[in-house]
């Protein structure tokens, strides 16, 4: 599993309401797990992020973490040392001056890259504090893209791509479904329990948006992009059968819950659930 550790900041009412949210990586998309509401503007600091891991892999003890997805927010010799001995390989945006080895800005590493070039450092070098590879890139308008992960270059630059697929997660609930922004709730605990529901209902989208592409197929636009995406083709049939209620409807919504049988997804999204409402999330 490849988690993402994200921070956005969502307008209820009148109040901005600051977000440090963990998500996985699922076909295209980023499934919300855990968050904590910040009680202040800005990045989250060290502890605070190591919190919400804690949590998640507390509550989910089976899931085996093979990488952490972050931007150059998330930096610094505690948080890294934290990621090493939990077993978990950072795949993390690094700002350009950030170090490595005997000190050297990683800017001054790798200048002069062409757009589209990606140049890694030949061996392991010490970023704050653990010993990690660290490459760059850049794209058609100069920006570049500093990355400090384990293993081969290639699988990881493919691998923080899938980071922007918190966007879509970011967007869904707020003004493509869910309208979320709307809520007059300002309460943290409050806003906490809405998100909570929010997120349920999002993977349910996601789920049964999988299901009705694999039933009846998925129509794409001229530039290769689906018409639709997974998660409006879920959303938009679980409107029409909860709005257009009779016996046919009701026998389809039921082979669309999750059952309280054994499986090991309907286990973890119970944890998730029961982690989401004890943790603490003011």
């Amino acid at each position: 599993m490849d988690l993402i550790l994200d921070r956005t900041n969502w307008k209820f009412g009148k109040h901005d309401i600051n977000i440090l949210l963990l998500s996985a990586v699922w076909k295209g998309f980023s499934l919300p797990l855990m968050w904590t509401l910040l009680p202040h503007s800005g990045a989250s600091d060290q502890r605070t992020r190591e919190a919400l891991v804690e949590r998640f892999l507390t509550a989910c003890p089976e899931c085996q973490v093979r990488c952490l997805l972050a931007d150059r927010e998330f930096i610094g010799e505690h948080w890294f040392g934290f990621l090493d001995r939990h077993n978990i390989a950072p795949c993390i945006r690094l700002p350009a001056r950030a170090t490595i080895g005997h000190g050297m800005p990683v800017w001054a590493v790798f200048k002069k890259l062409q757009p589209g070039e990606v140049r890694g450092w030949h061996r392991q070098t010490l970023i704050y504090g653990v010993h990690l590879r660290v490459a760059a890139t850049t794209n058609a308008t100069g920006e570049v893209l500093y990355l400090a992960y384990r293993g081969h270059v290639g699988s990881n630059l493919r691998r923080y791509a899938q980071r922007w697929q918190a966007e879509n997660l970011h967007a869904a609930p707020k003004t493509r479904g869910f309208n979320l922004e709307d809520t007059g709730l300002t309460q943290a605990q409050r806003v906490s329990t809405l998100l909570t529901v929010v997120s349920v209902a999002f993977i349910w989208a996601c789920l049964t948006g999988e299901l009705r592409a694999a039933t009846v197929g998925v129509t794409y636009k001229k530039h290769g992009h689906r018409a639709v995406s997974v998660f409006r083709q879920g959303l938009d049939y679980l409107q029409d059968v909860l709005l257009h209620p009779s016996p046919s409807s009701w026998r389809t919504l039921a082979t669309l819950m999750p059952h309280s049988g054994g499986s090991s997804g309907n286990a973890l999204l119970r944890q998730l659930r029961e982690a989401s409402f004890k943790g603490d999330q003011s």
